[in-house]
């Protein structure tokens, strides 16, 4: 048995899975977010220390997802904002140390990638990219079954790509192509009386036949095939697989993102398809368990 455990802004899930990554149990806590590292690794102990119990099985490892920049070896080398004083704190080792199960850490789109490799959209594919498009512009390159870390851990990370809208000035590809980048490019088009707060609204207004929401979407959907163009010339990956809570923006961003990477796109990259993801909130869960097994296969013992 793994116990699985996934690290988010506002709750921290856990889960026990078998080796046939069935989820027996399952269970949410709130994430102590500005408590910052101390409180989270406390508040993680306590959660697989009682998923521990639970099980009829003994449980063998514990694999953690996260947000941040986490290099091959599970440390936290950059921060993520999300979590204060979250970079250099020893997670691995100290959740290890408390549970006494060998522990492996890898960053959250990273796990949402590998997951979706081996149980989701991109299944039996040699190659993929993953891109999650929620609160930021996260991802992983997954190739033969394996998430490519890199140097420095950011592997697959596109959100920081560069792009420009008018030839001068360079933001940030999650800029655009995130929850916040579609509010404020559609709340930039409408009068102060119009504007939204969340993204979900946006997407209820495009049904209803808002051209400028619809006109929103397609833009981001525009910048996202751009951004993928750029990636898969370096990556060259067989697929794409969009996941996230924007991803649910549906056929008229997948539309628009396609078109966008066939003009941008080498003739061959741009024919790579674009696949909506199959595993949804889920995926760092099942991402962090099919990490820890691996590294279990491999030796490792955290």
């Amino acid at each position: 048995m793994i116990c699985a455990i996934d690290i988010g802004g506002t709750k921290i899930a856990g889960a026990l899975l078998n080796s046939t990554h069935q989820i027996i149990t399952e269970t949410t806590v709130p994430t102590p977010t500005a408590e910052g590292g101390p409180a989270i690794a406390v508040q993680v102990i306590s959660l697989v220390n009682r998923l521990k119990t639970q099980s009829n099985q003994p449980v063998r490892r514990v694999g953690i997802a996260t947000g941040g920049q986490i290099d091959a070896h599970g440390n936290i080398v950059g921060a993520t904002a999300m979590i204060p004083h979250w970079a250099g704190f020893p997670l691995k080792t100290t959740v290890a140390a408390e549970t006494g199960l060998p522990t492996s850490v890898l960053n959250d789109g990273h796990a949402a990638a590998l997951a979706e490799s081996q149980l989701g959209a991109g299944r039996g594919q040699p190659s993929m990219l993953c891109i999650v498009i929620g609160t930021g512009l996260g991802g992983g390159l997954v190739i033969d079954g394996r998430i490519q870390h890199g140097q420095h851990g950011i592997a697959g990370s596109v959100g920081q790509l560069k792009v420009t809208r008018d030839g001068t000035n360079y933001v940030v590809l999650e800029a655009l192509v995130s929850g916040p980048g579609l509010i404020q490019a559609y709340n930039e088009r409408v009068q102060p009386h119009a504007q939204v707060a969340q993204g979900q609204e946006i997407a209820i207004r495009a049904k209803q036949g808002d051209p400028v929401a619809q006109q929103t979407i397609s833009e981001l959907g525009k910048w996202l095939g751009l951004g993928l163009s750029h990636a898969l010339h370096s990556y060259d990956a067989a697929c794409v697989v969009v996941g996230g809570s924007v991803a649910q923006l549906g056929a008229p961003l997948f539309e628009s993102a396609c078109q966008s990477l066939q003009v941008h796109g080498h003739s061959t990259v741009a024919l790579t398809p674009l696949l909506p993801a199959a595993l949804g909130p889920k995926a760092g869960l099942f991402g962090a368990a099919l990490f820890a097994q691996q590294q279990e296969k491999d030796g490792n013992d955290g």
